[in-house]
């Protein structure tokens, strides 16, 4: 694997994809699930030197007032699948990527999304 970072830019990064996302990556990282279905994991891709889940670095754009280790927590809550485990060793990489978040665009987007959007500067 190559030591570079990667960033992942996410729209809609406090969602409920990106959330399991991010949780999922580091759960991941501390062995907590199986790479089951991480195709750059088996060859013929293990071997390309393509960035690895250690190098990914997250950032995206949000509508919401939301940080992403909120979100992860209200997805527990509601879904149940994200363990206490999961979410404490996620805590650090959500914070970041909490940091890491800018206003998203509403022009185009469905009045769906229009309706749940509340973060200020959001055009």
């Amino acid at each position: 694997m190559t030591s570079s970072r990667l960033g992942v830019w996410i729209i809609g990064a406090g969602g409920s994809v990106a959330t399991t996302v991010l949780v999922g990556v580091e759960a991941l990282k501390a062995g907590l699930t199986a790479h089951t279905g991480l195709v750059t994991d088996r060859e013929p891709f293990r071997g390309l030197g393509l960035a690895g889940i250690e190098d990914l670095v997250f950032g995206g754009h949000e509508v919401r007032q939301i940080d992403c280790l909120r979100a992860a927590k209200e997805l527990r809550n509601s879904a149940g699948f994200l363990s206490a485990e999961m979410l404490s060793a996620a805590q650090p990489v959500l914070e970041a990527t909490s940091s890491r978040l800018r206003p998203g665009i509403l022009c185009g987007s469905s009045g769906v999304v229009e309706g749940f959007a509340d973060l200020p500067g959001v055009w």
